[in-house]
């Protein structure tokens, strides 16, 4: 990737996507393995950084501004995306949670292009500080938001809550502690 030229990175983006979809697919239907054997897998998880890639080729190549009505119905969708996400490691939805990588990477892409297509003069603005701040510390949100859930989800199994608000606190904690914990170690 690092020495192709931009065509052949978009084509190589592509290939990577489809290529680690198609595998994940294979994984969850055909083979033998655990939906953490799939979380841990390079090859299944391409799929996400592939189309994190292709959304800033295209943003380079092509800004798009949105209108804030747009850029609105675009967060909604995402967080809906995220809500499915959260059902599915909630255990309320019967399926492998390793259906929702795509669904959770699809989400992040569509909220990060509602932010990144608003007009130049609002990247100042609260909101886009806050995204760019998340941006900056995000090696850190992927690489503790595993731990971070696993303590808070130990915690929260030993308090006597319902099973709605229990998802709530549990994902709403998880957030802060892991934002929290990412930038103390940024």
């Amino acid at each position: 990737l690092r020495y192709s030229r931009p065509r052949s990175f978009v084509r190589i983006l592509i290939v990577m996507f489809a290529g680690s979809t198609a595998y994940r697919t294979l994984q969850i239907c055909f083979g033998a393995v655990s939906d953490v054997a799939i979380h841990n897998n390079t090859f299944t998880r391409i799929d996400c950084f592939a189309l994190g890639g292709l959304l800033a080729c295209a943003s380079h190549w092509r800004p798009v501004v949105l209108s804030a009505g747009r850029r609105a119905a675009l967060v909604v969708l995402s967080a809906t995306m995220y809500w499915i996400v959260a059902l599915a490691h909630g255990e309320l939805l019967n399926f492998s949670t390793a259906w929702t990588y795509l669904i959770a990477a699809s989400g992040s892409m569509l909220c990060v292009m509602a932010f990144a297509a608003a007009p130049p003069r609002e990247y100042t603005r609260q909101p886009a500080i806050v995204f760019a701040y998340l941006g900056k510390i995000s090696y850190g949100l992927y690489m503790f938001h595993v731990p971070v859930s696993w303590i808070v989800f130990v915690v929260l199994s030993r308090q006597n809550l319902g099973s709605g608000s229990h998802l709530a606190i549990y994902v709403l904690t998880s957030a802060a502690l892991t934002i929290a914990v990412a930038s103390f170690s940024y």
